[in-house]
Formats: C-alpha cells, structure tokens, sequence
C-alpha cells in the first residue's frame, strides 16, 4: 500500500511538470504580438505625464523617429481586448501586455481600462520563447 501511495505521488509530481511546460508553451506569445491598435481605452494622464508624453512626441519627430512603435497617450489601458501599462523610465513610451501572477499567468483581458487598473498582481508578461516581442517592457 505504500509503495501505491509512493508511486502516485510520483506521478502527481511528473504531471505538473508537464503542465508548467505546456503553460509555458501557451504563453509564449501575446495573441496580439507587440502592437497596440484597433479598439482603445485609456487611463487619464495627470498633468505632468502629459507634459513629458509631448516632449518626448516632439523629440522623436525631430529625430525623424517612427512614433507608433512607442506610445504616451495613457498609463494604462485596454487594447482589442487585452490589458498593457506604460514602464520603463518615466515618460519613455515603453508599454508591456500585462499577466496575471506578476506576470507569468495568464494575459489580463478586458473590455474597459477599469479592468487594467495596475492591480499588484498584475506584471510585464514573462516566460515567452526567445525572440518573441509580446513579454517585456519596450517599444
């Protein structure tokens, strides 16, 4: 009877294993990839972020730099369906897809930036295949 006990705890333990890998494996890539676009709703700004998202707008133009790829219209929001947050340095216009489990579970859908509201448990997604663009923080 211990021997059963030893076994099925064995087997238990091999299971998640492959469950953490398939996870992983599921994960690997934002449905969306790393673009932001379509149907959008955004947190407010305070007056400060605005003055440095312009700042920054007008800088990148006069650099002859592509804009779309960074973004500084809101600290967070909800795009096509999925939740994501400004970070990196203040005013950078870098943005992540935002995952439950401090970033390693599942991605944050939504239908409203309400639901994008930067809870704890929420973080930059993590864990994607190498060379993938949805996790992290950039533009």
């Amino acid at each position: 009877m211990k021997l059963n006990i030893n076994i099925l705890f064995i087997v238990v333990q091999v299971a998640g294993i492959f469950a953490a890998a398939a996870a992983a494996d599921v994960r690997a890539d934002h449905p969306l990839g790393h673009k932001r676009a379509g149907v959008q709703s955004l947190a407010p700004m305070s007056a400060a972020d605005l003055i440095l998202a312009a700042a920054n707008v007008n800088l990148l133009a006069s650099r002859g730099a592509h804009q779309d790829a960074c973004h500084y219209n809101a600290p967070y929001g909800c795009s096509d369906g999925y939740c994501w947050k400004s970070c990196g340095p203040r005013g950078s216009g870098q943005w992540c897809w935002l995952a439950a489990n401090n970033g390693v579970g599942a991605w944050i859908k939504c239908t409203t930036f309400h639901q994008c509201n930067l809870n704890l448990n929420f973080g930059c997604g993590k864990n994607c295949k190498q060379g993938s663009k949805a996790c992290g923080c950039s533009c």
